[in-house]
């Protein structure tokens, strides 16, 4: 078992940021129910930060481009997916403090910013928004296959005007590759193939992609499938009902005219099922019922239009979207029929949430800066069928439906040398036709600012600060039901955030240190699966971040660590706020990358502490206290070869859980009586990747 730091580190925590330049303006040339008031406040400074292939830059440097562009509080660039290939959403955040993912299949997986749980956040995949309710409290909220992503970036906490709608905890934006980001220089049609084998589960891994660009068009098409069985813990204990079945269809489709007019399309489908838990994130829960049949699936449209030719009165981005997310949990025969009226009976059943949405926006040069303006919608409808061969407590098609409009203006500017800002406001007006019958109206503005000051050339001082509105959210689906939820509380507020950074920015010479202090406060929560729909007691996550990172010419080595404390009312967050989020506590990730010159060879490591929390220590639970949530330390080591005499072709090994840890995440659901289920034990995963 690992003690928490002692008050001194306590004060550090680590998230990855990029520092933003100083902005060049120049018009691109052609080629508890209760009533709570807060008042409104402003989010962050923005700048992409994108990897650079060059061999004249260190292993992960970055150059951030553009004046003030979209960045975020964490990236995940381009670069390191191709070092680390992660496996799974886990594996995305690998490295990250600031972001966790806990679950032990993609389907019972969720992602938690500084604590707070992605249905608080606005969270987009090409572009495309994600309903901010999953299916059912006990799984995840998106399956998501890292293998396609170009990259992610998360704004933790404050987010911008722009970056969309009931942000508030944040943002989180997954971009999939495009034609340009796969083929290499001077090719006009390529492709790979794909096969990996994890020993652990006996998972076989098979994808494949092809690609191509002619006269302006681009066209992508990629496949990939998993299958294998349940995994073994740290203990050499076979965990039931984790088997792989995963599959993920991607397809592209891009024309860009030759003075710079760019359409693009997109498609996918992605599913997990087999096997689950009952609760899919628990063992056990409810004595009596077993492992239900799942099935998972997310579809995904999009079509864009911007110009990569902008003037500066012509910036344009027009984006259109339809997701549709669908859980079926299966009935096991004999298994609460007709006469059985026990309430885990409405964990069975079909939820299907749609969501059609898009927004029109345009970038100006303004003065000393760029203005980006816009309006934006989203429509999500949830439709719940329980069996008519269930208890009359439970069988039935039942829905809600919420529909939101905004409009949104965000100017980026530098007033002064060294000074660089980024303010904004936002309006919403958002509907909620519920299942009660009842239709409620709310509205609200969400402004935000963010500054950046160069202290020195090589010390940069940064604050930022967000209100955000967030309307009142859809019921849980899984949980429709008769007479459930049987009322929505008169006077029910819409639920806001305020969030606020402060923090300190060193680089010098490849050396990159940073360390902050956040505050994220969610006012007004909707309760999202009470009788009665009330506004909760607040919810509360504050810390420090910190992260060092030191590149040269042939590697990196860095480290993140975080000290987050989670509140709920006047108690902590537990690992069951389901929604709301989950304890964070102290957390240390330290990782390595290293490529031995002229020979193709590539090594790295990461090591991941997490440390003992006893905040919940006699915290009520389930069957009694949550008691202290054990830490633990996980390392994972691997190799990765391009020969040089066959560039096209490249092998690899992992070792993951090296010294065969047994260990339960700790973003995993446990506490009291509550039976968790363990993470995976010691791994050797094998892959070979060829490219034509």
């Amino acid at each position: 078992m690992l003690a928490a730091p002692g008050a001194a580190q306590a004060q550090s925590a680590a998230d990855k940021s990029q520092p933003l330049p100083p902005i060049t303006v120049e018009a691109a040339k052609p080629a508890k129910s209760k009533a709570k008031k807060k008042a409104p406040a402003p989010a962050p400074l923005e700048a992409v930060a994108e990897p650079e292939s060059s061999a004249e830059l260190p292993v992960d440097q970055v150059t951030v481009k553009g004046p003030l562009g979209k960045g975020a509080d964490v990236t995940i660039t381009q670069g390191e997916l191709a070092r680390t290939q992660p496996q799974n959403i886990q594996d995305l955040y690998s490295r990250e403090t600031a972001v966790t993912a806990g679950g032990t299949t993609q389907s019972s997986t969720k992602v938690y910013v500084h604590g707070i749980e992605e249905t608080m956040l606005n969270v987009q995949i090409d572009g495309a928004r994600q309903a901010q309710r999953n299916g059912f409290h006990h799984n995840g909220n998106n399956v998501i296959d890292p293998s396609m992503l170009k990259g992610v970036a998360v704004d933790a906490g404050v987010s911008s005007a722009d970056a969309g709608p009931n942000a508030l905890g944040g943002a989180i934006r997954y971009t999939t590759k495009d034609v340009s980001d796969l083929l290499k220089e001077g090719q006009k049609l390529g492709g790979f193939a794909e096969l990996s084998y994890d020993t652990n589960a006996n998972v076989f891994k098979k994808s494949g992609a092809a690609y191509g660009k002619s006269n302006g068009f681009e066209i992508l098409g990629y496949a990939s499938g998993s299958d294998g069985d349940a995994y073994e813990d740290g203990r050499g204990n076979i965990v039931a009902a984790t088997d792989v079945d995963l599959v993920n269809y991607l397809g592209k489709l891009a024309y860009e005219s030759a003075d710079g007019h760019r359409f693009s399309a997109s498609a996918e489908h992605i599913s997990d099922e087999g096997l689950r838990p009952f609760r899919t994130n628990l063992s056990v829960l409810h004595p009596g019922f077993g492992p239900a049949f799942a099935i998972s699936e997310r579809d995904t449209y999009t079509f864009q239009y911007s110009t990569t030719r902008p003037t500066a009165w012509y910036d344009p981005e027009v984006s259109f979207y339809y997701n549709d997310s669908q859980l079926e949990r299966r009935r096991p025969a004999g298994v609460c029929g007709v006469a059985a009226a026990s309430f885990g009976c409405t964990a069975y059943g079909t939820v299907d949430i749609e969501s059609i949405g898009g927004k029109v926006q345009n970038t100006f040069v303004v003065g000393p800066g760029k203005l980006t303006a816009g309006v934006d919608f989203y429509r999500d409808e949830t439709t719940t069928v329980h069996p008519s061969n269930m208890h009359v407590n439970f069988a039935g098609r039942f829905g809600e439906t919420l529909t939101n409009f905004g409009a949104y203006v965000q100017y980026r500017f530098e007033p002064i040398e060294h000074l660089r800002v980024s303010t904004g406001l936002r309006a919403d007006a958002n509907r909620l036709e519920a299942a009660d019958g009842s239709d409620l109206d709310t509205s609200g503005v969400s402004p935000n600012i963010a500054l950046e000051y160069d202290l020195t050339r090589q010390i940069t001082a940064k604050a930022s600060y967000g209100y955000s509105f967030g309307g009142i959210p859809l019921y849980e689906a899984m949980l429709l039901r008769p007479n459930n939820p049987s009322a929505y509380a008169p006077g029910l507020d819409p639920q806001n955030s305020e969030s606020y950074k402060a923090g300190l920015q060193f680089s010098e010479s490849g050396l990159l240190i940073e360390a902050s202090y956040f505050n994220t406060r969610i006012q007004d929560p909707v309760c999202p699966s009470c009788a009665v729909v009330v506004n909760d007691d607040d919810i509360e996550t504050r810390g420090v971040d910190v992260s060092a990172r030191y590149s040269w010419r042939s590697g990196t080595i860095g480290a993140n660590y975080i000290h987050a404390v989670t509140e709920y009312g006047d108690g902590p967050l537990t690992t069951t706020s389901w929604y709301y989020g989950t304890p964070i506590g102290d957390q240390l990730k330290i990782y390595g990358h290293y490529e031995f010159a002229n020979t193709g060879l590539a090594v790295g490591f990461l090591s991941q502490i997490v440390f003992d929390y006893d905040d919940l220590e006699f915290v009520p639970g389930p069957g009694g206290p949550y008691g202290v949530l054990e830490g633990y330390d996980v390392h994972n080591i691997y190799a990765q070869w391009v020969p040089n005499f066959a560039q096209s072709l490249t092998l690899r090994a992992d070792v993951l859980n090296l010294f065969d840890t047994y260990y339960i995440d700790r973003a995993n659901a446990f506490g009291g009586t509550l039976v968790p289920i363990a993470n995976q034990g010691r791994t050797f995963l094998l892959s070979g990747k060829v490219e034509f």
